[in-house]
């Protein structure tokens, strides 16, 4: 498993004891398992998520 993330915060307003702020960036997430890792199923999986996000942020 592997997870990169890139990104920019702001704090709008500081007002105790919470923070609300807005941030944007880039991620990327990957997942792999094999059958060494789960040992009764025979399954593969491997999985990549990756693309940039947006969001607003409340601090307590």
């Amino acid at each position: 498993m592997s997870d990169f993330s890139l990104k920019i915060d702001y704090t709008l307003v500081d007002i105790l004891p919470i923070d609300i702020g807005l941030e944007a960036g880039y991620r990327f997430q990957h997942f792999k398992v094999d059958q060494d890792d789960v040992s009764d199923l025979n399954t593969v999986l491997d999985l990549d998520f990756k693309g940039i996000f947006a969001g607003v942020v409340l601090r307590f």
